[in-house]
């Protein structure tokens, strides 16, 4: 027998009395089937058809395997992708302390960093991804003196790639990554715009100017 969908075969399985062995067989037959939560609910309606007398909250508990000392109800089962029931509450907990323990990535720590910067300064501002990104370049340009086209362009004269640099730079100390500081710089490569980090350190450790519009930037995102 031929099923044309993998809702309608899963539908003639509700006998089965283990929704992760219905949505196994619908798999068998497509490359897609149903959720394990859909399953158990088709195989609950099944039972209230043909037996309606039967506890459909035993029938799915008496499956369940527990491992701690939690309350056995419908209410506090939880079922895995893998179709495996497991308690809702030891889940949560597991998931919270997980969460405290997530070390922050590399990008949000150095944002963290800058903001602390920013506070000690006495200065606040919205470093979000978007209004950093424009604004940054904007007042690179600006403050050195040439076009925003020529700072995302590809000439490559000294008096445009210093602010550019220097640009590549703050926004990299704001946590922005090499690849998303590429693209809003006319599309550069990673190992571009890390070596315009690099060389923007590098003239601000020699040149006092530089590095004051470098402070300059980050003062008037943070405006």
């Amino acid at each position: 027998m031929m099923h044309s969908t993998p809702l309608g075969y899963a539908k003639t399985l509700g006998y089965i009395s283990d929704p992760s062995t219905i949505r196994r067989r619908v798999l068998d037959w497509f490359d897609r089937a149903p959720s394990v939560e859909k399953c158990a609910a088709i195989r609950a309606k099944y039972l209230a058809v043909h037996a309606p007398d039967r506890d459909v909250d035993s029938v799915v508990l008496s499956k369940l395997r527990w491992r701690c000392a939690h309350e056995k109800t419908a209410e506090n089962i939880t079922v895995m992708e893998s179709g495996q029931q497991v308690c809702r509450t030891c889940r949560e907990e597991m998931l919270a302390i997980r969460q405290a323990s997530r070390k922050p990535r590399h990008n949000e720590s150095r944002l963290a960093e800058q903001k602390a910067k920013l506070a000690a300064l006495g200065l606040s501002g919205d470093l979000s991804p978007g209004r950093t990104l424009k604004a940054v370049i904007r007042n690179a340009a600006q403050g050195f003196g040439v076009e925003i086209e020529q700072m995302v362009g590809k000439d490559r004269s000294p008096f445009i790639v210093r602010p550019r640099f220097a640009a590549s730079l703050v926004l990299y100390e704001l946590g922005h990554s090499f690849n998303t500081i590429g693209r809003a710089l006319g599309g550069r490569d990673h190992s571009t715009v890390r070596h315009g980090v690099n060389r923007a350190r590098d003239i601000a450790a020699s040149d006092p100017s530089y590095s004051a519009a470098i402070d300059a930037l980050h003062r008037a995102v943070a405006a």
